[in-house]
């Protein structure tokens, strides 16, 4: 009988023996676990990934500005810039001033809006370096508005000066009241792609593009005037005008 017991004493004693290495293997694995699950930084991190500001924060826009300032005042210095042309966009409303003061000089109302074309082919013109592979197209569809403006100012002479006998008798002069709808209605297609042109100008700086904005929108003025010339000289017909209406 103690025979047995011994025996069963030592079988414990070596279950025991054996048991022991395994928990202490499994307790080794649980820590390494626990220890993996802090959150510490990686080795060249010194926790710096933690600490990242904001991109809208004060200071980043800051860089961000300045980054963009230098950038166009690099492009500034590397561009080449022809004779009567602009190399930034100081230099670009400074022309376009002193040109308008030229082609104004002396004129009569009616002149100087025509002359609105006349300035915004100049600034484009002077543009061009500004605005690198755009310049070409819009440089040509503002000598198309040139060409259309002088069209019209032909025409709204031909208004102004109408027979006083030959309005009372048959109303304003319907062909040239045509005339000026039919250049304000192309000229407004044009500037709906000049507009285009400004808004892709991958090479235009910020400035630069807010003073062709500036030239297309005087364009657009003149043609709502011209649409107002020819609506009230169509509204003219005089004694007989509607028979011909």
């Amino acid at each position: 009988m103690n025979s047995q017991k011994n025996t069963i004493i030592a079988l414990l004693v070596i279950l025991m023996l054996i048991a022991m290495p395994a928990a202490a293997a499994a307790d080794g694995v649980q820590g390494v676990t626990i220890q993996a699950g802090k959150n510490t930084p990686a080795p060249d991190d010194d926790g710096a990934g933690a600490q990242q500001p904001p991109a809208d924060a004060p200071g980043v826009q800051n860089q961000s500005q300045a980054g963009v300032l230098q950038q166009i005042r690099d492009q500034d210095q590397t561009r080449t810039c022809p004779p009567g042309t602009a190399c930034n966009a100081s230099e670009l409303r400074q022309m376009i001033a002193e040109r308008e003061q030229q082609i104004n000089a002396g004129e009569g109302q009616q002149i100087r809006e025509a002359n609105t074309a006349r300035l915004a082919v100049h600034a484009f013109a002077v543009a061009a370096p500004l605005m690198g592979n755009s310049s070409q197209a819009m440089l040509g569809i503002a000598e198309q508005v040139n060409t259309s403006a002088q069209v019209a100012l032909r025409a709204e002479e031909q208004i102004q000066n109408r027979n006083t006998i030959m309005r009372a008798l048959f109303g304003g002069d319907a062909g040239a009241a045509g005339v000026l709808q039919q250049e304000a209605v192309a000229n407004q297609e044009r500037i709906t792609e000049m507009n285009r042109l400004i808004e892709e100008c991958g090479d235009c700086d910020p400035e630069t593009r807010e003073i062709l904005r500036e030239q297309v929108a005087l364009l657009e003025q003149e043609q709502l005037r011209l649409r107002e010339v020819a609506r009230e000289e169509m509204e003219q017909t005089g004694l007989f005008g509607w028979i011909f209406r």
